[in-house]
């Protein structure tokens, strides 16, 4: 679930994000939805510091720590 659906209709998150009395809380679905993988190896990745956020990333994606 995005922003848009398939057929280029918004959905309902989109209409959340577009209420500022609930885009705090559809942005951070969003981020959820967009980093999926990430939130699956740390509930709390948003809390993580940076050096934490690095290593899962690498962890994630395979790439070596001095890759750009």
């Amino acid at each position: 679930m995005g922003l848009v659906k398939s057929d280029g209709t918004p959905t309902d998150l989109y209409h959340k994000f577009r209420n500022p009395a609930s885009s705090g809380h559809a942005a951070a679905q969003a981020l959820k939805i967009g980093y999926k993988t990430l939130y699956e190896r740390n509930e709390y990745i948003h809390k993580a510091s940076d050096d934490d956020l690095k290593g899962v990333v690498l962890e994630v994606t395979g790439l070596q720590a001095d890759n750009t």
